[in-house]
């Protein structure tokens, strides 16, 4: 036989979509749990509130100045807004640590049930007190209070152990010191029992600095919007109220205290400079008094103009150096730094400076909270103390660069002051004397007038300070963010849909079964003389109609074969696909038409269902121990019957035994259609010997069952056996257009009559 090599298989969303809708059943049931799922987390999931305020933000940034003294004295400033620095700022750990000191969050009160925990807050009908001898806290235990009466309660810690204590009265639990003050019996006596837990203050503050989300007003807007989202909308409005309270504290307590440090400063080189300008008066005023008048030329007074500017310059210089050492000396010394004077960037410099220094404030007070906390070793600590190592590093690197270029300036300053100081030793030595005098006079007057201008700044700054933030709306509760229940039913029936979708089709793209026509089209390029339709009902005695007209079509188009049909053999290529299902209904449906039909149970290899050991049967016949009349029986559907017999240890050596072509050419003259129905073609050979005898072969494929390997390895042996005249049955077909079809046309031929059926 010449066959034609496989088609590629084409993707048929159509077919696909059929395939995938033919499961409808599983899908509806994931809709069913997902759509449950859902119901009972609307009605047992506690709903989650967003909270949000409004603020301003004044940033004072500094301008990049040439001016030396804006390392000290800053009074530039820009109102753009760096979201990521403040974030970091906001969000700080000391920020947090201030706000959760100043709020009641020690303990947390709870009510449960089977379901679900609800928190309390101010509510709770209980409040626990902690005395601070308590040797022992246990952090983020549950403890649950059951009420025996209005005087006594009973601890429960875990499973196990329980205590009974008195309201109002202190108790000791291995080293916990405490007392569970009665607000409300009948409230506690409603909710059956309270549980409290007490707060670990770090695990508290992470949990609201991950929670806390701040966000711009819009994209050049100095407005800030900080929200937290929480189960219970009060609690999280005192939390925000208290962390703006704090976060204003905060930014006045720095700016007053950078004052305070400021004129501190000030202060201190005003009397060393003081001291320095009376000795210099004190020489300048004994010069005179000696020397009488001494007068400049105009050659000297130019000099004199020239020097005093430059020694000007070089007071800037030497104030800002003063600044830079006292910047290494504060963080040099192991002492805590809580404020510094923020020096500005100058000579367009980056301004890093001022940012290391405010991340060693904040990592200096982290490492003191995380000192406070009991554990001992604790890595994040040692973490935050290398952190601090390497922000003082950095601090000194950059004042030591920025005082190297305040040296450079120095040393070119001091070259030309020289330079012109050596241009006076060609006027007389009393006006030389009298330059250099006046030349330290203005010097230390310089500086004087200098911090005298910063010292008033100073005082003026300190009298009107105000916070760099306002609020512009107080925290308010914007509603339920957790997903709205009908939100919740949509994605249930979203999962629902997909999740089996999806797995169907994975099922589908790793099956190795026939699935449709089509694949069988694709593999074996042969005509499909029938497609059986699924049978629905197995209970014996009863033909399915639909089954029953799938034969009838087989019937009929056996008629357009080309040339008469008399000896059908009908195989498959494993066994369960119903090749003796097939083979025998189509021997009741031409028995109908009154034609002599005689079916042929040609594999000797299993015994068909229900036949007695002591009838005989082809194996009789082929191993010569009965004649032709001996294996024939006729059933009550008018189809002759011949039985495999009893199973022979040779049953191939037999079938090709000559008898089996006497039989046949017998009882083409006796019947008008002998139909051997023969074992598996792809597991044993048998059925190739009997190829020969036959004029019409029928491969049974049947749907969802037998493998595309398997008609595969079909389609190779009848190429190598030369096996011609094949036609393919396909069996137990679910296609709905062709039951539909099958229904309509079988209601005309509905019969009562009771015909066994073998299925195999």
């Amino acid at each position: 036989m010449n066959l034609k090599p496989p088609t590629n298989q084409s993707f048929d969303p159509t077919q696909l979509f059929q395939r995938i809708l033919s499961k409808w059943y599983i899908i509806l049931l994931f809709v069913t749990v997902c759509i449950t799922c859902a119901y009972f987390y609307n009605k047992y999931s506690l709903p989650r509130y967003n909270v949000v305020t409004t603020l301003q933000v004044k940033k004072q940034q500094a301008i990049v100045s040439a001016d030396p003294t804006a390392l000290i004295f800053n009074h530039g400033s820009s109102n753009s807004l760096n979201l990521p620095d403040e974030t970091v700022l906001l969000k700080s750990f000391p920020l947090l640590t201030s706000t959760i000191s100043d709020l009641d969050f020690a303990v947390s009160y709870y009510y449960s049930n089977p379901l679900k925990k609800i928190e309390l807050h101010k509510n709770s009908p209980i409040k626990l007190s902690i005395d601070v001898n308590s040797t022992f806290l246990p952090y983020e235990q549950e403890w649950k209070c059951l009420p025996l009466d209005s005087t006594r309660y009973i601890i429960e810690i875990g499973d196990e152990i329980r205590h009974q204590l008195a309201f109002n009265k202190q108790a000791n639990i291995d080293g916990f010191i405490f007392t569970v003050n009665l607000e409300d019996y009948s409230e506690l006596v409603k909710y059956n029992h309270i549980i409290f837990k007490v707060n670990n203050p770090l695990q508290l503050v992470r949990d609201y600095q991950g929670r806390v989300k701040i966000s711009p007003f819009d994209e050049k807007s100095s407005i800030i919007n900080i929200s937290v989202v929480g189960e219970n909308p009060d609690k999280e409005i005192e939390f925000l109220n208290s962390f703006v309270k704090n976060i204003i504290d905060q930014s006045i307590q720095s700016k007053r205290l950078n004052s305070e440090r400021t004129a501190k400063f000030i202060d201190e080189q005003l009397s060393e400079n003081t001291d320095s300008l009376k000795a210099i008066e004190g020489q300048l005023q004994r010069f005179k008094n000696e020397k009488a008048t001494v007068d400049l030329n105009v050659e000297g007074n130019q000099l004199y103009t020239n020097i005093k500017e430059l020694e000007k310059q070089k007071a800037d210089l030497l104030l800002s150096n003063r600044y830079l050492d006292y910047l290494i000396q504060s963080v040099s010394s192991e002492s805590e730094i809580n404020q510094l004077m923020m020096p500005a960037p100058i000579d367009g410099q980056d301004p890093v400076l001022a940012k290391l220094l405010n991340q060693l404030v904040d990592a200096q007070l982290e490492v003191k909270l995380l000192a406070n906390d009991k554990i001992t070793k604790n890595p994040l600590l040692q973490e935050k103390k290398k952190i601090i190592k390497d922000l003082k590093d950095n601090i000194t690197y950059n004042v030591k660069s920025l005082k190297g270029k305040n040296n450079i300036r120095l040393k070119d300053m001091n070259s030309r002051i020289s330079m012109f100081s050596a241009s006076l030793q060609g006027i007389p030595k009393a006006e030389r004397e009298l330059v250099n005098i006046k030349r330290d006079h203005r010097l230390n007057e310089n500086l004087y007038l200098l911090f005298m201008e910063k010292r008033i700044e100073a005082g003026i700054n300190a009298a009107t300070i105000v916070s760099d933030y306002s609020i512009i709306n107080h925290p308010i509760n914007e509603g339920v963010v957790s997903a709205s229940p009908l939100r919740n039913y949509s994605i249930a029936l979203l999962l629902g849909t997909i999740l089996p979708v999806s797995i169907l089709l994975v099922l589908d793209f790793l099956s190795d079964k026939v699935r449709s026509k089509d694949d069988v089209e694709r593999m074996l390029p042969m005509p499909i003389i029938c497609s059986v339709v699924h049978k629905n009902k197995r209970s014996v005695g009863m033909i399915d109609s639909n089954v029953l007209e799938s034969f009838r079509s087989f019937r009929a188009n056996l008629q357009y074969l080309p040339q008469p049909k008399q000896v059908l053999l009908v195989t498959s290529s494993m066994s369960g696909e119903g090749k003796t299902f097939s083979s025998y209904h189509l021997s009741q449906i031409l028995a109908i038409t009154d034609k002599k039909v005689v079916w042929i149970n040609a594999d000797l290899r299993v015994k068909t269902n229900g036949t007695p050991s002591e009838k005989l049967g082809l194996s009789e016949y082929l191993a010569q121990l009965a004649s032709i009349d001996d294996i024939i029986e006729k059933d009550e559907t008018n189809v002759h019957i011949i039985r495999a017999g009893k199973t022979p240890h040779n049953p191939a050596e037999l079938l090709v035994n000559p008898r089996m072509q006497t039989l046949v050419d017998v009882l083409k003259e006796h019947f008008d259609y002998i139909i051997i129905d023969t074992p598996p073609v792809a597991a044993f050979s048998d059925a190739f010997e009997l190829m020969a005898l036959a004029d019409q072969i029928f491969v049974v494929v049947r749907q969802k069952f037998t493998k595309i390997s398997a008609l595969a390895t079909i389609r190779e042996l009848l190429h190598i056996n030369k096996i011609e005249h094949i036609s393919i049955i396909l069996n137990d077909v679910k296609d709905k257009r062709v039951k539909y079809a099958s229904k309509y046309y079988a209601k005309s031929y509905r019969t009562n009559s009771s015909k066994d059926f073998i299925v195999k």
